[in-house]
């Protein structure tokens, strides 16, 4: 949630996707660029189909990768001044912090918080009981317009008929990609596959992610 009164949402949200866009195009190469660029697009489209704020879902959308080319080494940096706790697996697989880093950067600079935070900080592996807006950045992050392999083009034709569906699908690829290259699976993606086949109850307090 943009924590300001109405009257103030649409200068707060301008001034946050100017400071966003500054860091991405400092940050991202431009494949990821164009990547970012594709995941606002598609999420607006499904934003406005299922009725989330388009100016939140914009903003989770230019902040979700704007770390992501960042170095291993500056990861880990980034992760300790920001006090997260660091798994075993982010250890080893620094890239998966970028999430939780621009989330908490959100968090830090402009006191963004609530479901916005949480699509940025899940968005790499979904976490049970995920909002709407965290399933559609997860969606267009995996299905944007620019991502030409055939299970991407699957997920963004049913995205625009059921989104939880497309989410689901999301979440069964990301498990089998990682099982198939020999890759860690994260204890969340794993949680989140289960959750979504009933056998995870939501339990516990997803606020006590918040750094």
């Amino acid at each position: 949630m943009l924590k300001a009164r109405s009257g103030e949402n649409l200068e707060n949200t301008e001034k946050i996707l100017n400071v966003l866009k500054e860091k991405v195009h400092r940050y991202c190469t431009p494949l990821r660029l164009n990547h970012i660029k594709g995941v606002s697009k598609l999420s607006r489209e499904l934003a406005r189909q299922y009725l989330v704020d388009i100016q939140e879902t914009d903003i989770a959308a230019w902040a979700h990768d704007m770390f992501r080319d960042v170095s291993s080494e500056k990861l880990l940096s980034m992760a300790r001044d920001y006090g997260i706790n660091i798994s075993d697996i982010e250890e080893k697989k620094p890239i998966l912090l970028h999430g939780k880093l621009a989330a908490i950067y959100l968090k830090k600079h402009f006191d963004v918080d609530d479901e916005i935070f949480e699509a940025v900080y899940w968005h790499i592996t979904g976490y049970p009981g995920l909002s709407i807006l965290g399933k559609i950045l997860m969606v267009a992050d995996m299905a944007e317009e620019g991502r030409s392999f055939e299970s991407a083009r699957i997920i963004r034709t049913i995205a625009k008929k059921d989104l939880e569906e497309a989410f689901k699908n999301v979440i069964r690829l990301k498990v089998k990609w990682a099982v198939e290259s020999g890759l860690f699976i994260p204890v969340e993606l794993a949680m989140t596959w289960n959750y979504l086949l009933g056998g995870v109850s939501l339990g516990g307090n997803k606020g006590s992610q918040k750094e």
